[in-house]
């Protein structure tokens, strides 16, 4: 029960086909603002993942930028004022951090090396890779658990895996 009393208020949400930062109110399950994400010199078609740091509470974004291939990894503020960090080079699905504020991020299918789990550096974007997934089809998620410090993986349009 513990758990509940931890929820996020607000709730921030993106989509994977807009450059909005909409910010909704747990209490009462309706969006308060929508704010457009804007980074210099760039256009952002879309955001692919979103977490927030565990030391430090910074919201990191994955972010599709037109006429560029590769997704870049960013930091906003809750106002949609964002700083690419740097292109990873590959199409990544979605991130997550771990206790330690270690950035993890899985490829999609439309990715040049799909389904593959990575780190990914805070300072300028560059990916490590950790392990070749492969499992399921479309459709890729992960999720950390501080419960029992595993890495979660969902995949699947049809062919669903679920794994750690």
């Amino acid at each position: 029960m513990g758990h509940f009393a931890q929820a996020q208020n607000p709730l921030l949400l993106t989509s994977k086909d807009d450059a909005s930062l909409r910010i909704a109110d747990t209490s009462n399950f309706t969006i308060t603002s929508t704010n457009t994400l804007t980074a210099s010199g760039s256009t952002i078609n879309g955001v692919t993942g979103m977490a927030i740091h565990p030391c430090t509470d910074s919201i990191y974004l994955m972010l599709k930028i037109a006429s560029q291939s590769g997704r870049s990894l960013a930091t906003t503020d809750t106002n949609g004022n964002v700083t690419i960090i740097g292109n990873t080079g590959d199409n990544f699905a979605e991130i997550a951090f771990d206790n330690n504020g270690v950035l993890y991020g899985i490829t999609g299918d439309g990715a040049t090396n799909s389904e593959r789990l990575y780190t990914i550096s805070l300072t300028n974007a560059s990916i490590t890779q950790v392990v070749v997934l492969g499992n399921g089809d479309d459709g890729e998620t992960i999720a950390y658990s501080p419960d029992d410090g595993f890495m979660y993986h969902w995949s699947g349009n049809g062919t669903t895996v679920f794994e750690r």
